[in-house]
């Protein structure tokens, strides 16, 4: 059985009588390189966790668990669990859980010192939240290796003066090394989406993630930047409905950065906006 064969995936489509399910995202990946490029990129060895999200057929599933010791896969659409079953049998180091990624308490799976390696084919709806709730679970992640649409691929490597900047892309690379791993055309997969792909790895940075005094802070920030990114640091900052923000504090906050507030927020790395977050959260907090 080799579900990288368009052959085969047509095969079992036809013969569980399953229905493609739109909300759910579901291309299914039939290209034998970009699985091999994926895993590679996950960088397993033979004690490595590995948690998966939205296994589909189980193609990617099956790559994994030949290289961890153990492959915990999510699928939400009930309709797979059967095909995945049948597919795992034989397979003592694959543990099936039908739950929705964005409602799993991860705690029940894995310990907290525990190091997981997250390897996902992320639908559309789901990535940003998925990222997120992947950064702040309950263990100790390792790595993240995703395949995601090629626009938030390029949200997440992007750099200030690039279009895809943004909130996303300070909010990954402000607490982790992000990596284009490689792009993925619309062909390798079925049903064939209208837009390109990209595997991008996601490996925490605890130097990075140390610096970060209040990830609330922050994250209030990149929204008064980049919600008003056209307008100087000054009157974005002052002028977000996300905080009350007074001109004595941005002029506290601003005393000891090397940039100023005339500069647009977007043309600052993630390194700046983090130190500027921390400026207005030691600032905010002795006020109070």
């Amino acid at each position: 059985m080799k579900l990288t064969s368009l052959s085969e995936v047509k095969r079992v489509i036809e013969e569980n009588h399953f229905s493609i399910r739109k909300k759910y995202g579901q291309n299914f990946l039939v290209d034998e390189n970009i699985l091999r490029k994926i895993v590679d990129a996950a960088q397993l060895v033979a004690d490595s966790s590995v948690l998966e999200i939205g296994p589909g057929f189980g193609t990617l599933t099956l790559a994994l668990a030949e290289k961890a010791r153990q492959v915990t896969t999510v699928e939400i659409d009930s309709w797979l669990i059967p095909i995945l079953q049948n597919h795992f049998d034989g397979y003592g180091n694959i543990r099936l859980i039908h739950d929705d990624a964005l409602k799993v308490n991860w705690s029940d799976f894995f310990e907290s010192d525990e190091k997981v390696v997250v390897v996902a084919n992320l639908p559309y709806y789901i990535t940003s939240p998925l990222i997120e709730a992947m950064l702040i679970a309950p263990f100790r992640l390792q790595k993240m290796v995703i395949l995601v649409q090629k626009e938030v691929g390029e949200r997440l490597v992007a750099h200030p003066e690039q279009e895809s900047y943004g909130s996303l892309s300070v909010y990954v690379q402000s607490a982790s090394d992000v990596e284009w791993v490689c792009s993925v055309p619309r062909g390798v997969f079925y049903p064939t989406p209208k837009v390109d792909s990209a595997v991008i790895s996601i490996t925490p940075n605890k130097q990075k993630e140390d610096k970060i005094l209040s990830p609330e802070i922050l994250e209030l920030t990149c929204r008064a930047i980049f919600g008003q990114r056209r307008k100087t640091l000054q009157n974005a900052l002052l002028n977000s409905p996300h905080w009350k923000l007074t001109q004595e504090d941005l002029y506290l906050a601003m005393k000891e950065l090397n940039f100023t507030t005339t500069i647009r927020g977007e043309k600052l790395y993630p390194e700046q906006i983090v130190d500027l977050a921390n400026r207005i959260h030691l600032v905010t907090q002795s006020k109070t």
